[in-house]
């Protein structure tokens, strides 16, 4: 991730359980989907505008594809 900071000059910072909790209250449960996922918020480094999220799960459960896979997001 940090060759992507410096090639995009962007920033990554890392959503915890308990920064979800400090930004959203109860409904922190949104923005992780699962305590094995990994959340990161993504900024622009120099104007420091956010530009959205990124999602990493890489951990296999029940309910989930058992295959690899990357799916994009549309803003709305």
């Amino acid at each position: 991730m940090e060759i992507y900071e410096h090639i995009f000059d962007i920033k990554f910072q890392q959503i915890t359980d308990q920064y979800a909790e400090g930004i959203l209250g109860y409904d922190a449960k949104y923005l992780k989907v699962h305590t094995d996922c990994l959340v990161f918020s993504l900024w622009e480094s120099k104007s420091n505008a956010f530009i959205g999220y990124i999602y990493f799960d890489f951990f296999p459960r029940d309910g989930k594809y058992t295959h690899r896979g990357h799916y994009m997001l549309q803003p709305v």
